[in-house]
């Protein structure tokens, strides 16, 4: 399954970073321990994500080959100054026509959804985790327990900001 995530922001990194930093944020990382009450499951599937990120960052050639399969695709993650109608036209209406096209996006094992709920929850993206969690959740059964855990979170920290932005709706 393919979410909208990628192994920069699994490691919490920018794009420009040197190799010691990777190594920093994959170290950093993996102290973050998730709260206690989430299964072992859900703590492996995390630290697969993180492992897998690592790997294919800290390596050199298979970064490059990343990247390059990563902006190749996407030239305003390279260039967030260039407009999108500019880049638009060179893309053939692409950007306009599909959101996904400058959304990051990796493929993920179905056991590893649990692991990237966490992640996306870590890095304060609440909307997006109740999407995919609601639409999901009856993927892994295994699962589940995290899943609605994870969702319950996800609500309350939503529910605070729409709190502390005066949005009682």
């Amino acid at each position: 399954m393919r979410i909208p995530l990628d192994y920069y922001r699994i490691l919490g990194i920018p794009f420009q970073v040197s190799a010691e930093q990777i190594d920093l944020a994959y170290a950093d990382r993996g102290r973050q321990l998730p709260r206690q009450e989430y299964s072992q499951t859900a703590i492996i599937a995390r630290q697969h994500l993180l492992d897998e990120a690592y790997q294919v960052l800290s390596a050199a050639d298979r970064r490059r080959d990343y990247d390059a399969q990563f902006f190749d695709p996407n030239p305003l993650l390279l260039n967030p100054e260039s407009s999108a109608e500019n880049l638009d036209s060179q893309a053939g209406g692409l950007a306009a026509a599909s959101p996904e096209y400058l959304t990051p996006q990796i493929t993920i094992a179905p056991a590893d959804l649990v692991g990237a709920l966490l992640i996306l929850q870590e890095l304060g993206e609440y909307e997006l985790v109740i999407r995919l969690a609601e639409t999901y959740l009856d993927l892994e059964p295994t699962t589940r327990p995290d899943m609605i855990l994870t969702l319950a979170l996800a609500y309350g920290e939503l529910s605070r900001e729409y709190w502390q932005d005066k949005n009682y709706e």
